[in-house]
């Protein structure tokens, strides 16, 4: 009769209209999916202060050229929004696999079931589970909810779920958990928790609700809120000015939004997308794949690397490390006897682990085999039975503890201590098994097998060129204490080890919580510790890494700043992750943060000069009007020292060709960065500064000339912005002299495509509807405000070298 047939006598399961009712109750056996409407989340990039901005400065040209009749308003407006609308699509298309993870989750579970429903066992699919539900497990089953066994014994993986590389014995009594993997045996069991309440369900649960935390947008909203601060100072000066001095309501809204524009850093989000997108192309010929481009940028600032051990800083492969025979015995016998008491058919891990190792050596069992009987959770010990010349030879192999004991029964010599022995072998981080004999009535101790998950040969250097980095590296795993320290320790990770009973009492006190950076392993956790861990070391400000393979990470691997998958990694974790390594190991991590680093210098470089050119044109605008007098308010002509078209012209040949920053030759730091805004500040406005001593030198150089009207002083103040604003570029993308750091090739031939362009246009002029947008001037006239305004850059630089090194401004 099979196991099925006595398990409907003793049990009838439940039955159709009773697993309707748990339905309702508890719902399906599926991990609930958050739906995403995409047309909403596309909409949400143009909702939040900068889109605001931009949208209201696009308002405002729409409402001027409305108010005044200036079509040229509306083409200024479309290209405020075009630019929105561009970075808009570039991030949503790089987004846009946030709930991948989820969506894995949920086909892992619709499987199909062996269940007991009415008296009969049928097929369901595993979504349709419920609580109280009968199910029958056989190996190669995939456990589909979490399982009380009610009989017999099964061997199950769980590696992908708590980390831990060999597979345990689950008796009568034990819980199958969701997610496990049956290896051996077969057992029927009753339903304790489904979906989202099982082992498995908690875990999707986890990744449902990680969020990572952006630090690029607190860097945005740092920098606009320092500029809009001198910008709202600016502005209330010069309202005042032009309420005392009549100005049009029309002109000082024209002029407000001149210095709006001016103080948005409105390409600063498509540049860090150019930046990260090319450094992604750049990491994926290394073998690091980026589902996420704003892990690059973090992955610059990473403080600390929380590294799952089982398959990623170790092989996640069980070995047999050492055969350690004890008296007499010789280790070609221990194997022996070890071999005739496995079964290479039964494919368990540690059976394996044994038959490598003798298979070469041509070992084979002495006799022939009368049976066999697996490991059994009850008595811990596999048990075979030979018939050899002289008579029958019984052998055990099990737990040393267990197998001493046996053989004391026939007195093969007590004195003997094995204690001593498996806690060396145990120190070492090893699994200890232990084999004997018995011959008639004489019982034999052979000796121990140590069975181990070797570490990875790259493990040690990466944890050593991390910490060249300035990256911390933290274990966690399922392990043992002493199992975790060992690899720890071997790696030179740290000894200093945390196990889950401390973990649990420092996260009910926050005082306590913060001690938790100061531990180097984390052992003996669960996949809600991972989460746990890589959030509180996020509120104690250290930007993490989490690194994984399995489901229990994927928790972790989401809420982490870089969550990286490694290569062997389920395809929950991949979809977890924002990196995934596509080489085995994790020294290409190292790659991804030497990469990062140098894409944060870009981003620093395009920061200062940003800043800098904003108080040049914040204030060259404004004190230009009031202090040169540079405000003409007849029928004829109405202008500012520069006009609206203008400054939209200037963000496209200076903002937007200084995007070639993503291509330039930089060295990575070795050491975290970080944004030092105040820093950062103090060198931008000394820049700020220094530009705008040439910019009022040159503006009453050529007033003082007297034979220019005010188009073209417009235009010749747009060409000292566009110079000034390109040589400055050069200055602060290093702290030494600018002479000793050679660009790339993209980026010099962006800036003489740029000057070369706005030359020709103030030489030969633009007229709209006849309206002089850029007046001509002559060309000689333009080159000689290019030589002398090199001659002034070259002096420039000495002084920037010294006040980058007083202030620390290059990060």
């Amino acid at each position: 009769m099979s196991q099925e047939k006595e398990m409907v006598d003793e049990y009838t399961g439940l039955t159709t209209e009773q697993a309707n009712q748990k339905i309702e109750a508890h719902g399906l056996n599926a991990v609930e999916e958050e739906k995403r409407n995409p047309v909403k989340e596309f909409l949400k990039r143009f909702w939040g202060p900068i889109p605001w901005m931009l949208e209201f400065a696009a308002l405002l040209e729409v409402i001027v050229g409305i108010t005044r009749g200036q079509p040229v308003k509306f083409i200024e407006a479309a290209i405020i929004m075009a630019l929105l609308i561009f970075n808009s699509i570039m991030s949503f298309m790089h987004e846009g696999k946030a709930q991948q993870a989820l969506e894995l989750l949920k086909q892992r579970l619709a499987v199909k079931a062996r269940v007991l429903r009415d008296g009969k066992w049928t097929m369901l699919e595993a979504k349709y589970l419920v609580p109280d539900d009968i199910v029958h497990l056989r190996m190669g089953d995939f456990v589909p909810a979490d399982i009380k066994l009610l009989d017999s014994q099964v061997q199950l993986d769980q590696s992908a779920l708590t980390g831990e590389s060999l597979p345990i014995e689950a008796e009568k009594g034990s819980v199958a958990y969701s997610g496990s993997i049956v290896k051996r045996g077969e057992a029927t069991g009753i339903v304790t928790a489904t979906g989202k309440d099982s082992y498995f369900g908690k875990t999707a649960e986890l990744v449902r609700i990680a969020k990572t935390k952006s630090n690029l947008s607190k860097l945005i909203f740092r920098i606009v809120k320092y500029m809009m601060y001198m910008d709202f100072i600016i502005l209330a000066f010069f309202l005042v000015y032009a309420l005392s001095r009549g100005f049009s309501p029309a002109d000082t809204i024209v002029f407000i939004l001149v210095i709006l524009i001016a103080a948005i850093p409105i390409a600063l989000p498509a540049t860090y997308t150019l930046s990260t997108a090319l450094g992604a192309v750049e990491l994926s010929k290394k073998g690091v794949l980026t589902t996420k481009l704003s892990a690059i940028e973090e992955s610059a600032a990473m403080t600390v690397l929380c590294s799952d051990k089982t398959g990623t800083l170790t092989e996640n492969k069980v070995i047999l490390e050492d055969i350690t025979p004890v008296g007499e015995h010789t280790k070609e016998e221990l194997l022996k006897y070890s071999i005739m008491a496995s079964d290479e058919k039964s494919q368990d891990a540690l059976d394996d682990a044994i038959f490598k190792v003798t298979n070469p050596m041509n070992l084979k069992p002495e006799g022939e085999r009368v049976s066999f009987t697996p490991f059994d959770p009850a008595i811990k010990r596999t048990e075979s039975l030979y018939k050899v010349s002289g008579g029958e030879v019984k052998i055990f192999k099990g737990q040393p503890r267990t197998i001493w004991n046996l053989t004391q029964q026939g007195g093969s010599g007590g004195a003997y201590k094995y204690e001593d022995v498996e806690r060396e072998l145990a120190q070492k981080g090893e699994r200890v098994l232990a084999t004997a004999y018995k011959k008639g009535e004489k019982y034999e101790f052979l000796g121990f097998l140590g069975f181990m998950d070797p570490e990875r040969e790259d493990s040690k250097p990466l944890v050593h060129e991390l910490r060249n980095l300035g990256v911390r590296t933290i274990m966690l795993t399922g392990d043992t204490a002493v199992t975790a320290r060992t690899i720890a320790n071997r790696l030179d990770i740290g000894e200093r080890v945390c196990e889950r009973d401390e973990l649990l009492e420092m996260s009910k006190d926050k005082e306590k919580e913060k001690r938790l950076a100061d531990y180097d392993v984390f052992g003996g956790i669960f996949p809600e510790d991972k989460y746990y861990i890589v959030k509180a070391l996020q509120d104690s400000n250290y930007i993490v890494g989490m690194t994984g393979d399995g489901v229990n990470d994927s928790p972790a691997l989401k809420a982490a700043e870089v969550g990286i998958a490694v290569s062997a990694s389920t395809d929950v974790a991949k979809a977890a992750a924002s990196i995934v390594l596509t080489d085995p190991g994790l020294s290409d991590i190292v790659s991804a943060i030497k990469t990062s680093r140098e894409i944060f210098q870009r981003m620093a470089t395009w920061v200062l000069n940003k800043i800098a050119k904003t108080i040049e044109i914040s204030f060259f605008t404004v004190f230009g009007i009031v202090l040169m007098n540079y405000y003409y308010h007849t029928p004829a002509n109405k202008s500012f020292i520069i006009t609206p078209v203008l400054v939209i012209l200037l963000l496209f040949t200076n903002d937007f060709v200084t995007m070639s920053i993503s291509t330039d030759n930089v060295k990575h730091s070795l050491k975290p960065n970080e944004w030092k805004l105040k820093n950062m500040i103090t060198g931008s406005v000394a820049m700020g500064v220094f530009q705008l001593i040439f910019s009022f030198g040159a503006l009453v150089f050529y007033k003082m000339q007297g034979h220019y009207d005010i188009h073209q002083i417009a235009t010749i103040v747009f060409l000292i912005m566009v110079f000034t604003g390109q040589g400055v570029l050069y200055l602060v993308r290093t702290g030494s002299h600018f002479y000793k750091s050679a660009p790339s090739k993209y980026m010099l031939i962006a800036t003489i495509a740029d000057l070369i362009v706005v030359s020709l246009l103030a030489w030969f002029g633009v007229k709209f509807e006849g309206h002089p947008l850029i007046a001509r001037i002559p060309f000689m006239e333009i080159i000689r405000l290019y030589v002398f305004g090199a001659i002034y850059l070259f002096f420039v630089d000495i002084a920037k070298v010294w006040i980058f090194r007083k202030y620390n401004v290059r990060p």
